[in-house]
Order: structure tokens, then sequence, then C-alpha cells
């Protein structure tokens, strides 16, 4: 069964909005990172959600610029 909204914000999981906005990257930048093997989505359904801890992550080393 596929996860709900609110299950997804329960296990810590954000958006594309919301890992664009914490990033400050466009959307393509967002899939670039993605295609790379720097950031792992999650498929929930048709939608994408990112861990915030791999975010997290990614802002502290700053390899998101």
């Amino acid at each position: 069964m596929p996860f709900s909204y609110f299950e997804a914000k329960a296990l810590g999981l954000a958006t594309c909005a919301e890992a664009q906005a914490f990033l400050r990257l466009s959307r393509t930048s967002l899939w670039r990172l993605e295609r790379a093997g720097v950031l792992t989505p999650l498929r929930i359904g048709r939608s994408l959600r990112f861990r915030w801890s791999d975010l997290r992550r990614l802002a502290g080393e700053g390899g998101a610029r």
C-alpha cells in the first residue's frame, strides 16, 4: 500500500518543492543531482520524496552548488 502525505512527513521525507527550497536549487539542478547519484529519491505513487537527512548532509557538504 502506498504512503500517504502524512506518513511521508512522519518518515522525514521532503517533497521536490521542499528540497528545492531547502537547497536553493532549481528543479533541473535537483534532477541533475539525482542523475549523478548524489541524491536518491523515494518514489511514493507518482511523486518523488527525498530524505531530510540526505538533504542536510548535502547542504552541510556544500555540494549542492
